[in-house]
């Protein structure tokens, strides 16, 4: 159970507990912007977008992070490939993407 189920829990459970409310970066607007709030977007679709490219930035930056303590290589090319595939998808070039499933199923049987 995460944090926030906990204290959900102990609220029901607890009789003199009146009123449970969230604190925090992502609750109160005075707070500064932690890192991931960057990935959160409304329902727009243009944030949407950004939105999961800061995401994939952030995993970046933490497997970079994970790499250099581990003492393993973090494969740039791929981060790279995968931030090309998110912007033809983005752009709608949709004809790209089933093209390629063709020419991959094909090399397969």
């Amino acid at each position: 159970m995460n944090n926030s189920g906990l204290v959900l829990k102990t609220a029901k459970e607890d009789e003199s507990i009146r009123a449970v409310t969230m604190c925090g970066s992502r609750a109160n607007k005075d707070c500064p912007p932690d890192v991931y709030q960057a990935t959160y977007s409304d329902a727009d679709y243009d944030n949407m977008w950004k939105g999961a490219f800061e995401m994939l930035y952030l995993f970046g930056e933490v497997a970079r992070m994970v790499a250099a303590e581990l003492e393993f290589t973090y494969d740039e090319g791929e981060e790279k490939g995968i931030e090309g595939y998110m912007e033809l998808v983005k752009a709608g070039k949709r004809s790209f993407l089933y093209n390629s499933n063709i020419r991959n199923s094909k090399k397969g049987g």
